[in-house]
């Protein structure tokens, strides 16, 4: 691309909220390393994040090309690991609302001291952190924190006392700091159009829509796969997941696999022993694009920020059923690509499954339809923005 010389020259720092599991959050962090490494950017990325597992493993080339450095030590590496790893009842309940309130104080009170420009990938405090002066802040936003702005969550439970006082006393406060945090950045992109809206209604700010990565030239190789009688769930197994729900409503003659793990895999399986239901956890890369090619149907049940399954549904042929809104708005267009629900409600899962079973268009046809969701495609448009950016600053000159 035209900027890609000025890239060698730029000192470059990224920061990503954990690396406990890789999601859809980890591929968008992925790619954001490649397209600066892809554009000329020298030496091993800086990247500071407040939790990384040790048993994460980063792709190959992204690896070779970064410097992870945590930000949380001792005690607070501890209540990381004890909230997101170890899980033990009641009590990483009461260190989760311990780290609500010193995520954004660890974040707001670290510096980084040399570099031209900073990206950070988040879906919680990380655009807190404050960049040397005459430095741009970037933040590609998943979403504003769930918990903090009444979004589904698994951090509290909305109905429970704790939540309550939490609201009142203290996600109040917390609001403001993440608002003000949010205007101090100096360029916003966010994933959909669901999450431009909440920037908006929550931050008072503008963004751009740059939709997250998908790894198109792989899934081009499973567009023969032959379609079987399943229908694959592919997701995080956690409460706004909506993944109980739809084990509850599932008809027992049809077969759907889950493909994923969380707080609820133990619960949902027990719903799904009296039904056709198979859990089976994570898997391999290779499988995951096996099982999604050879369903009929991709099942999508809840609002979703964005969903990069579903994107990654169409660039191996196989349709999408999810809820009327949010990102599958982005995505998924109603009897073309994919059936939207209204409601999850049995009558209307129902209706989507006998649409998916009378599904004829080719593979192609949807194929082509993810074509927007390339890689390639996420890369120029996230160096555009850093180095449009960046020619900004040189030109006026922005400090706070």
């Amino acid at each position: 691309m035209r900027s890609t010389a000025k890239f060698r020259h730029l000192k470059v720092a990224l920061a990503h909220d954990f690396f406990l599991y890789e999601g859809g959050a980890e591929r968008v962090f992925y790619e954001i390393v490649r397209a600066f490494k892809e554009a000329g950017v020298k030496g091993k990325i800086p990247v500071y994040t407040l939790y990384s597992d040790k048993n994460f493993t980063f792709p190959k080339d992204v690896a070779r090309n970064i410097r992870v450095s945590q930000i949380s030590t001792g005690v607070l590496h501890w209540m990381f690991y004890m909230v997101y790893k170890k899980r033990v009842p009641f009590l990483s309940s009461i260190l989760k609302v311990v780290l609500v309130r010193l995520m954004p104080v660890l974040w707001g009170s670290y510096r980084i001291s040399d570099a031209d420009v900073i990206v950070v990938d988040t879906s919680s405090f990380g655009f807190h952190i404050v960049p040397p002066v005459g430095t741009p802040l970037i933040a590609y936003v998943h979403t504003p924190f769930r918990a903090l702005w009444g979004l589904d969550s698994t951090m509290i439970k909305a109905k429970s006392l704790v939540s309550k006082i939490l609201e009142r006393f203290l996600f109040y406060k917390l609001r403001e700091l993440n608002s003000a945090a949010a205007y101090r950045v100096h360029a916003m992109v966010v994933n959909s159009t669901e999450v431009k809206g909440r920037v908006k209604r929550f931050f008072k700010r503008d963004s751009k829509i740059i939709f997250p990565p998908v790894d198109i030239k792989n899934a081009s190789k499973w567009r023969k796969t032959k379609r079987r009688d399943y229908f694959v769930f592919i997701n995080r197994l956690e409460p706004y997941k909506k993944i109980c729900e739809l084990v509850k409503i599932w008809p027992t003659n049809r077969k759907l696999i889950v493909v994923g793990k969380g707080s609820l895999f133990e619960r949902c399986r027990r719903l799904g022993k009296s039904k056709n239901v198979e859990f089976l956890g994570f898997v391999p890369e290779i499988e995951k694009w096996k099982l999604l090619a050879g369903a009929k149907a991709l099942v999508y049940p809840n609002l979703e920020d964005f969903g990069i399954s579903m994107a990654e549904a169409l660039a191996v042929g196989t349709p999408v059923i999810a809820l009327r809104k949010g990102g599958a708005l982005d995505i998924v267009e109603h009897g073309k690509t994919g059936y939207l629900l209204k409601r999850l409600i049995p009558s209307e899962l129902k209706k989507a499954l006998t649409w998916a079973d009378n599904f004829k268009a080719k593979r192609l046809v949807l194929y082509r339809r993810a074509q927007r969701f390339s890689a390639e495609n996420f890369r120029d448009k996230i160096r555009k923005v850093v180095i449009d950016e960046y020619n900004r600053f040189e030109k006026f000159g922005r400090a706070y």
